[in-house]
C-alpha cells in the first residue's frame, strides 16, 4: 500500500467520475443531433457497450475492493474509517443502478425506432447515479486523503 493508503480509492473514484463526466459529454450530441438516425444511434451503442462497461467495472470494483480493505484495518471509530466506509459504500452503490442502466441500454440497442428517447432517459439516469455515487465516492476518498488516512 502507498504512503497514504486512500489513495488507491481516490485514484479509482477519480477515474469514475471523469470518466463519468466524459460519458455525458459525448453521449448528449446523441440525444441533440437531429441528423444522427436512431439506426446509427442504436450500433453505435451496441459496438460501444462492451469496451464502455469494462472501465466502469474496473473503476468502481477496485474502489469497493480496496476500500473495503482498507476500512478494516482503520481503526474502529476513527474519522478516516468513516469516510473510506461511506466512500466504499458509494463506490459500491454505483453498481446497484446497473439493472435500471441495463434496461435503458437494452432498449437503446434492440429498438432503434425509440432509440434517441432511450438515450435521454439513459442520460438522466447516468446524471442521478453520477450525483448519488460517483461524486460522494470522490469526495470520502478525498477527504480521507487529507486527512491523512
Amino acid at each position: 500500500m502507498p504512503a497514504y493508503p486512500a489513495l488507491i480509492p481516490l485514484v479509482t473514484t477519480t477515474a469514475s467520475l471523469s470518466y463519468a463526466v466524459a460519458e455525458l459529454a459525448f453521449v448528449s450530441p446523441l440525444v441533440r443531433a437531429k441528423t444522427i438516425s436512431p439506426e446509427s444511434i442504436s450500433g453505435f451503442w451496441d459496438y460501444a457497450l462492451v469496451p464502455g462497461v469494462i472501465p466502469v467495472i474496473a473503476f468502481n470494483g477496485t474502489s469497493t475492493l480496496v476500500g473495503t480493505m482498507l476500512w478494516r484495518q482503520l481503526a474502529e471509530g476513527s474519522f478516516g474509517r468513516s469516510l473510506v466506509g461511506w466512500g466504499t459504500v458509494a463506490a459500491a452503490a454505483h453498481f446497484a443502478y446497473g439493472y435500471k442502466i441495463a434496461y435503458i441500454i437494452k432498449s437503446i440497442v434492440y429498438k432503434p425506432a425509440t432509440a434517441r428517447d432511450s438515450v435521454r432517459s439513459w442520460l438522466k439516469w447516468h446524471a442521478i447515479r453520477t450525483l448519488t455515487t460517483d461524486i460522494p465516492a470522490f469526495l470520502c476518498f478525498f477527504a480521507a486523503v487529507y486527512h491523512g488516512v
